[in-house]
């Protein structure tokens, strides 16, 4: 063997040997390069599914153990000290791997990751837990990829999305109740309430918490829009006429409850007039007037009564024994009559509370001009007719109640249907960029850069939303979103912990195999 063959066989017993083949020196080349090819990754299919779930769930069980543990250590490592606490999380991957390994599947996957923060943890609002859970994915595997040095990052990622909505539900509580009082100003404003007719309102003030007090007007208008009591329009005439229909299905609902106690064994007594005659008393009238008022109280309570006159029967002078005529009282006949007729009253004196209701009204129409016209002493008798009567009938009180809304309203949707207000269909089009209240679309527009694409089409969506239907549509909604915010719980704890101990579960350096 000369010298050249000895160096060859050196050369092949340190480096291989060489092929003649280039196809085969090109992937000796790459593989010095960049490693052996990596073998092909098993498909994913409905076995390693069913695998992957169950096995989420148990490594969620571990997060949720981790939590305090890692909390705990992250405390001890601030105060300077090294520690490694042990994880549940860990003993659980093993025993996953031993499932895996005798049920042929893999141990850990992309899915079963994503699984984790996916499974429900309950049976309600399924589509809301999917959609906190992807989020929540989201975050965790954004913090990972920011910083994969750090075993809290994807802990940190996860929670974000849970505590975004909290700070936004706890601001939304704070800001409710204007959302709430400033959605209800524009559906008063689209009822034709104005600021007159709060000040008009102001003999009118009702205590609706101790030393706060409130207009009738602002009441009753609130008190319609809350209870949702007309139509869901803007269409003024439909509002009227809704408002008189429903107050005349209110008096009738009034009427049948009071003669269902009329025609029962109870026995009205005859109101005081306290509140009224109080009035009077405290010389809020003119001192020549004040005889004149209480004569009304007195005529009211003679009209109620349904007294009849004593007609007396027709019987011959008696005489006693000496010749003298007797007094006919003695008269049996007489007093056989009186009987009969005090017998009657008796039936007759059991006041009606259907005449009480009707008999207020007639006094307030026939009284209602001249010298006895004083609205406050009005006001103070049908307050004590109306208290009277819901003592005996305590149904009526909140009919009385949901009809004085209605009667406070009334008004100003006549002067709105009088005005002849317009409707959205009463708009032209080209009216439309000019009506959003402020300004039209050249100023939209401008201030969004001399963008005619972007600024006209603003302009326009301002100027519907300008209208009598967009302001509704507004109002509507700022009420029912300030309305649902206290309601809404500020964190959803359950969920959290779900969401957390899915990301403590993994949050330690592993490698995952891909699906």
């Amino acid at each position: 063997m000369d010298e050249t063959d000895l160096l060859l066989k050196n050369l092949e017993a340190e480096f291989g040997s060489l092929s003649n083949d280039p196809t085969d020196r090109l992937l000796e080349e790459l593989a010095l390069e960049f490693g052996p090819p990596s073998p092909q990754k098993p498909s994913y299919g409905i076995g390693q599914t069913l695998f992957d779930i169950p096995a989420a769930a148990y490594r969620n069980v571990g997060g949720l153990v981790d939590l305090p543990i890692m909390g705990g250590e992250s405390l001890m490592q601030a105060l300077g000290y090294d520690v490694k606490l042990p994880r549940m999380s860990t003993m659980i991957s093993k025993d996953i791997e031993k499932a895996a390994e005798q049920l042929g599947a893999r141990p850990e996957t992309e899915a079963q990751e994503a699984f984790g923060f996916l499974i429900p943890g309950n049976k309600t609002n399924l589509i809301r837990q999917l959609g906190a859970g992807a989020l929540s994915y989201l975050g965790f595997k954004t913090g990972q990829a920011i910083a994969p040095e750090s075993q809290y990052a994807g802990l940190v990622g996860a929670l974000a999305p849970s505590a975004a909505v909290a700070a936004t539900k706890a601001v939304g509580r704070t800001i409710a109740p204007s959302m709430v009082e400033k959605g209800k100003a524009m559906q008063r404003n689209l009822l034709g309430i104005t600021q007159s007719d709060y000040g008009s309102s102001r003999k009118a003030m009702l205590e609706i918490e101790p030393n706060k007090f409130e207009s009738q007007a602002k009441v009753s208008a609130d008190n319609l829009i809350s209870e949702k009591v007309l139509p869901n329009t803007t269409d003024v005439d439909v509002l009227y006429d809704a408002t008189i229909s429903k107050q005349r299905e209110l008096e009738n609902q009034i009427i049948k409850e009071l003669k269902k106690v009329d025609s029962s064994d109870v026995k009205i007594a005859m109101p005081k007039f306290s509140k009224a005659l109080k009035y009077l008393e405290e010389n809020r009238v003119a001192i020549t007037d004040i005889d004149q008022y209480k004569a009304i109280i007195k005529e009211f309570k003679e009209k109620v009564r349904n007294k009849s006159k004593f007609v007396e029967p027709e019987i011959p002078t008696l005489y006693d024994e000496y010749g003298k005529p007797l007094p006919k009282e003695q008269s049996s006949t007489y007093r056989k009559a009186l009987e009969s007729y005090l017998k009657e009253q008796e039936g007759r004196s059991k006041l009606s509370l259907d005449v009480l209701n009707k008999q207020r009204k007639v006094f307030g129409e026939k009284y209602k001009t001249g010298p006895t016209s004083d609205a406050g002493f009005w006001r103070a008798f049908y307050s004590d007719l109306k208290t009277h009567i819901e003592e005996y009938a305590p149904e009526v009180k909140e009919l009385n109640r949901k009809k004085q809304d209605l009667i406070v309203v009334e008004p100003a949707l006549k002067r709105q249907k009088a005005a002849g207000t317009r409707k959205l269909g009463d708009y032209k089009p080209s009216e439309l960029a000019y009506t959003t209240g402020t300004i039209g679309a050249p100023g939209i527009t401008y201030m969004l850069g001399g963008n005619p694409l972007l600024g006209v089409p603003v302009s326009l969506l301002l100027a519907a939303l300008g209208t009598r239907p967009g302001r509704s549509l507004t109002g509507r909604a700022l009420q029912a979103v300030g309305e649902r915010a206290p309601q809404a719980t500020i964190v959803n704890v359950p969920q959290t912990l779900q969401l957390g101990g899915a990301a403590a579960a993994r949050s330690q350096p592993q490698i995952l195999e891909g699906e």
